[in-house]
């Protein structure tokens, strides 16, 4: 446990500058303290070098861009239902296949839209906080976990059949989550576009 706790100060101790890293780490290094110890006292620095604007930045994106993504992550699974555990053989024919189409390509424009909004919450995690962008990731990652998935229907659902489902309730709205948003949002707070700004 103790080395594990010292692999997070590690990690932690990288959204520092370098000298500060160097001091904080060395400081630990002559006390002798626990590992446990040295990363509550490293959660603490970095909490208070934190800015209210970054985590406000932070929970504000989750928030606005799960409220987008949910409905598409609803949608997706709504339509899932109906077209593949429903399928019939009349869905091909000639007013449905043109249904169908419609509705594959409006899905993938949304798709692609989430992606691109999510890739762009990334860059602006990354821009406004360049040191602390993994802590801002995180918690933006966290809000969106928490605002996105679905809960378990209620009674009065309409859409209750297909929620009872832990497929359409849970499986797949996760599966789009780490496609559409952490791994766009990710490349994001990787880019480093804002160095060619400045």
């Amino acid at each position: 446990m103790n080395g594990f706790c010292w692999r997070l100060v590690d990690l932690v101790s990288r959204t520092l500058a370098p000298d500060e890293r160097n001091a904080v780490c060395g400081d630990f290094a002559e006390s002798g303290v626990h590992g446990r110890q040295a990363l509550r006292d490293l959660l603490s620095l970095v909490l208070r070098h934190q800015s209210v604007l970054s985590v406000a930045l932070a929970i504000a994106l989750g928030l606005i861009f799960g409220s987008i993504a949910k409905r598409a992550m609803n949608l997706t699974s709504i339509y899932a239902w109906n077209y593949l555990d429903n399928w019939t053989a009349g869905y091909l024919g000639p007013g449905f296949r043109t249904d169908l189409t419609r509705y594959l390509a409006e899905f993938c424009w949304s798709y692609l839209a989430l992606a691109c909004c999510a890739w762009t919450c990334g860059l602006l995690l990354r821009f406004v906080s360049r040191r602390t962008a993994g802590i801002d990731g995180l918690l933006f990652f966290l809000v969106l976990l928490f605002d996105v998935l679905p809960r378990a229907p209620g009674s009065h659902d309409p859409n209750g059949a297909v929620f009872s489902s832990i497929f359409y309730r849970f499986a797949l709205p996760s599966l789009l989550l780490i496609v559409l948003a952490f791994v766009p949002a990710l490349a994001g707070m990787r880019t480093r576009f804002w160095r060619t700004v400045q």
